[in-house]
Protein backbone atom coordinates (compact mmCIF):
# COMPACT_ATOMS: atom_id res chain seq x y z
CA UNK A 1 0.00 0.00 0.00
CA UNK A 2 1.27 3.42 -0.82
CA UNK A 3 0.02 6.90 -1.35
CA UNK A 4 -0.20 7.94 -4.98
CA UNK A 5 -1.77 10.64 -7.03
CA UNK A 6 -3.07 10.65 -10.57
CA UNK A 7 -4.63 7.95 -12.68
CA UNK A 8 -3.18 4.46 -12.64
CA UNK A 9 -4.25 0.97 -13.58
CA UNK A 10 -3.18 -0.82 -10.40
CA UNK A 11 -5.36 -1.52 -7.39
CA UNK A 12 -5.95 -4.01 -4.60
CA UNK A 13 -9.13 -5.99 -5.20
CA UNK A 14 -10.68 -8.83 -3.25
CA UNK A 15 -10.69 -12.28 -4.82
CA UNK A 16 -14.50 -12.35 -4.79
CA UNK A 17 -17.24 -9.72 -4.77
CA UNK A 18 -19.10 -10.38 -1.54
CA UNK A 19 -19.55 -8.62 1.77
CA UNK A 20 -17.08 -10.82 3.69
CA UNK A 21 -13.91 -9.32 2.23
CA UNK A 22 -11.47 -7.33 4.34
CA UNK A 23 -8.07 -5.70 4.25
CA UNK A 24 -5.75 -5.55 7.27
CA UNK A 25 -3.03 -2.92 7.44
CA UNK A 26 -0.35 -3.25 10.15
CA UNK A 27 1.15 0.17 10.83
CA UNK A 28 3.88 -1.35 13.02
CA UNK A 29 3.12 0.87 16.00
CA UNK A 30 0.19 2.60 17.68
CA UNK A 31 -0.58 5.91 15.98
CA UNK A 32 -3.41 8.39 15.53
CA UNK A 33 -5.12 8.14 12.11
CA UNK A 34 -6.91 11.33 11.08
CA UNK A 35 -8.20 10.40 7.61
CA UNK A 36 -8.76 7.39 5.37
CA UNK A 37 -9.41 7.63 1.64
CA UNK A 38 -10.31 5.01 -0.94
CA UNK A 39 -10.02 5.24 -4.69
CA UNK A 40 -11.69 2.96 -7.19
CA UNK A 41 -10.30 1.68 -10.45
CA UNK A 42 -12.63 3.47 -12.84
CA UNK A 43 -11.48 1.82 -16.06
CA UNK A 44 -12.55 -1.56 -14.63
CA UNK A 45 -15.61 -0.21 -12.75
CA UNK A 46 -14.17 -1.54 -9.47
CA UNK A 47 -14.75 0.49 -6.34
CA UNK A 48 -15.81 0.24 -2.71
CA UNK A 49 -19.35 1.38 -1.96
CA UNK A 50 -19.30 0.91 1.81
CA UNK A 51 -16.77 -0.02 4.48
CA UNK A 52 -16.25 -0.21 8.23
CA UNK A 53 -13.09 0.62 10.13
CA UNK A 54 -11.81 -1.60 12.91
CA UNK A 55 -8.73 -1.17 15.05
CA UNK A 56 -6.66 -3.24 17.45
CA UNK A 57 -3.19 -3.71 18.86
CA UNK A 58 -2.58 -7.46 18.92
CA UNK A 59 -3.37 -8.46 15.32
CA UNK A 60 -6.21 -10.75 16.44
CA UNK A 61 -8.94 -8.74 18.14
CA UNK A 62 -10.49 -5.71 16.46
CA UNK A 63 -13.03 -3.15 17.66
CA UNK A 64 -15.33 -1.24 15.30
CA UNK A 65 -14.75 2.49 15.10
CA UNK A 66 -18.04 3.95 16.39
CA UNK A 67 -20.06 7.13 16.11
CA UNK A 68 -20.77 9.17 19.24
CA UNK A 69 -24.14 7.35 19.56
CA UNK A 70 -22.33 3.99 19.84
CA UNK A 71 -23.23 2.64 16.38
CA UNK A 72 -20.49 1.35 14.09
CA UNK A 73 -19.43 4.05 11.65
CA UNK A 74 -20.06 2.87 8.10
CA UNK A 75 -18.70 4.98 5.27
Amino acid sequence: MHKCCGVGGNAWTASSSDFGQYLIIDLGQVMNITAIATQGRSLQNEYVMEYRIGYGTNGLDYVDFKEEDGHAKIN
